[in-house]
């Protein structure tokens, strides 16, 4: 009988869902599939400890990847709102030249 009183259908159930976590990190990992394919094969013979250092590391490097592209977001962000407010002026200044040539015509 497993100790703490965790049955064998709880362990098992943590087992799955520490290994859908695992894929899902993975796959949002920006390593190489080989390098991933070879994480998975390494797995079984990995300890418990290498496993959840393995969730961490990879944990961390999908963190990174998520401020890069959040860095990314505001930089974009930054050169629309400069290039809204130079064709907001750009737009200004050539209703402004439409209004002198109008007042020139009449």
């Amino acid at each position: 009988m497993p100790k703490n009183n965790v049955s064998e259908t709880e362990i098992k159930e943590e087992a799955k869902a520490l290994g859908r976590k695992i894929v899902l990190l993975l796959q949002a990992s920006d390593l190489p599939e080989d390098v991933q394919l070879a994480i998975i094969e390494l797995l079984p013979e990995m300890t418990l400890d290498q496993i959840d250092e393995l969730v961490n590391l990879l944990s961390q490097n999908v963190a990174r990847q998520g401020q890069g592209e959040e860095e990314l977001k505001n930089k974009l962000a930054a050169i629309k709102q400069k290039y809204d407010a130079k064709k907001s002026q750009l737009a200004d200044s050539v209703m402004k030249d439409l209004d002198s040539l109008e007042k020139e015509i009449e």
